[in-house]
């Protein structure tokens, strides 16, 4: 059975984004796991200590994710739920867990700040970044409607076709309409003639993309115009290296669009 993993730490906007993952595995038909990663706080001093042993901080985390299966399972009572604990980084816990099984997608919760408790901040872009499975962060307060508009955002450069196979059957398996954009300030509106747009336009043809082009001279300013233009429900990026999505990434895929954007934003990998 396909299933969903959502990543919680138990705040508000991480349980914002588990229920947008329990209503989307709805109606996809799909399962649910939660996995919580745990840390156990150190006292400062010449020797840093645990302020608590390991196990009694893996007692503290069970028994908060079984009070939240109990209230997920009467909520959703048609939804297989599931929950996982580990101790240690988000990011290294959930590589470990997707490694031998692949969920059609992670979901976070997006707090907008980089500043938040543990790792619903900062760390919701490392998990974007460096998980080469697709990961879908919720914005806090976003309320769940099923993804009708997916844009995918690309400068036509470096295409991965394991990744646009990857697209396409994420777009079959939601039956949503995939908008392609591309945002340029250059004045030229055409498709390029080049290797990587051909891939994209051949791969990309069983679900019969529409194709849009945006004259902007920021690209982030762009795509927000875009996606409030189209109502996209999705924001699809792909944070490959050494290019304008690599830029963009750096200084504010982070900063302008995963901080600022409205509504969900996906990271799709390359292979």
């Amino acid at each position: 059975m396909a299933y969903l993993i959502a990543a919680t730490d138990f705040t508000d906007v991480a349980n914002n984004a588990v229920h947008y993952a329990c209503q989307l595995a709805q109606d996809l038909h799909a399962s649910v796991q939660l996995v919580h990663s745990f840390m156990v706080p150190v006292s400062f001093g010449d020797n840093p200590m645990p302020v608590i042993p390991v196990d009694e901080g893996r007692e503290i985390a069970e028994e908060r994710m079984n009070q939240h299966l109990a209230e997920l399972r009467a909520q959703y009572p048609g939804l297989s739920i599931s929950g996982q604990i580990s101790f240690g980084d988000i990011v290294d816990s959930l590589d470990d867990l997707t490694e031998d099984t692949k969920p059609l997608m992670i979901i976070i919760g997006n707090s907008g700040t980089d500043d938040s408790f543990l790792w619903m901040g900062s760390n919701v872009l490392s998990v974007m970044r460096h998980l080469r499975l697709p990961v879908l962060a919720i914005p806090l307060g976003f309320q769940y409607k099923q993804p009708r508009r997916i844009c995918y955002a690309t400068d036509y450069k470096k295409i991965d076709k394991q990744l646009l196979e990857d697209l396409v059957q994420f777009i079959r398996t939601t039956q949503a309409k995939l908008h392609i954009l591309h945002v340029s300030a250059e004045a030229n509106g055409n498709i390029p003639e080049t290797p990587d747009a051909h891939l994209l336009q051949h791969t990309l043809q069983p679900v019969a993309p529409e194709y849009h082009y945006l004259h902007s001279e920021k690209a982030e300013d762009g795509i927000h115009e875009f996606i409030n233009t189209h109502a996209i429900d999705i924001l699809i990026v792909v944070p490959h290296k050494q290019s304008f999505w690599e830029s963009l990434f750096h200084k504010s895929l982070t900063k302008a669009m995963v901080k600022s954007c409205h509504i969900p934003v996906a990271a799709f990998h390359e292979s």
